[in-house]
């Protein structure tokens, strides 16, 4: 699972999480420069 870019006006992201390029852009201002991280999706 992959957490990219780019909207989700559309269901094209085949099990992705699209956010706007907006929210992408703060979410990776939060995390520390080249972090790698995992992603937890709970129901």
């Amino acid at each position: 699972m992959l957490i990219h870019g780019g909207g989700s006006e559309r269901d094209w992201t085949l099990g992705c999480m699209a956010l706007s390029d907006e929210d992408l852009a703060r979410l990776r201002a939060e995390l520390p420069q080249g972090q790698q991280t995992s992603l937890l999706v709970l129901p």
